[in-house]
């Protein structure tokens, strides 16, 4: 993966995590606005901070070496399978259920909610929406719309 700011990467891990901005800037006993200040670079957290991060969101490293603004690799579900696995849960919905439902198949839904699909198609994306009755939050569309660009394309 191309070399990726800690601040992105921190981003992408909160989404993952479905944690808002001020629900994280709480827990770190900051604001919102300085969340939104390290996501974007134009402030890097100090190594404690880094530190309460790691523990929060998980996979970061923490020391203050020339890696310190890089966060361990990319795994698990999209922002999109974390929501999907959250709402279809709080739902009370089976894979087969939702399947159903939405016309999308189980192992469609399955590989959306581990992460072996991180970018599913937006038909796929507006039956699940359909089906749970929600609509997927806009930072995780902006991520999905992320994935899908390729550099250096116009």
């Amino acid at each position: 993966m191309a070399n990726i700011s800690f601040g992105e990467r921190m981003r992408r891990a909160r989404i993952r995590n479905a944690i808002t901005q001020a629900d994280l800037g709480g827990k770190l006993s900051v604001t919102g606005a300085t969340i939104s200040n390290w996501e974007t670079g134009k402030v890097i957290p100090d190594r404690d901070q880094k530190a309460e991060i790691k523990q929060v969101l998980g996979g970061f490293t923490a020391d203050a070496s020339a890696a310190s603004d890089q966060v361990s690799g990319d795994s698990g579900p999209s922002a999109f399978g974390v929501w999907l696995n959250k709402t279809r849960l709080e739902s009370r919905l089976s894979v087969a259920e939702l399947s159903a439902s939405s016309r999308v198949s189980p192992p469609a839904i399955y590989n959306i909610e581990s992460g072996r699909i991180a970018n599913p198609r937006s038909e796929t994306v507006r039956r699940l929406e359909r089906a749970l009755g929600k609509e997927l939050p806009a930072e995780a569309k902006q991520e999905i719309r992320a994935e899908a660009t390729i550099e250096g394309g116009r």
